[in-house]
């Protein structure tokens, strides 16, 4: 079971806290579980950041428009629409 959802999930169902679950799953060497299934190589779709609004990106690469907007804001990309006036 540990691994297979978030530490606070699982402490509901089994009736203690996440911090116990948590340190139960690190002493077994068994990896968190990611909500976000796998991650974005964002060197591939760094080119599409401004080129369009974030939720269209997202909707291309398969993430939420609020993860593309927080790149687009890492690299310092202005949002679609942006005007240099």
């Amino acid at each position: 079971m540990l691994g297979t959802d978030i530490d606070y999930e699982i402490a509901k169902l089994v009736g203690c806290g996440a911090s116990i679950v948590a340190r139960r799953r690190y002493k077994l060497k068994i990896k968190p579980f990611k909500l976000m299934g796998t991650t974005i190589d964002w060197n591939k779709h760094k080119r599409l950041l401004g080129t369009a609004s974030d939720r269209k990106i997202a909707a291309k690469i398969g993430c939420s428009a609020t993860t593309v907007g927080l790149q687009r804001r890492r690299t310092g990309i202005a949002w679609y629409g942006a005007s240099d006036e």
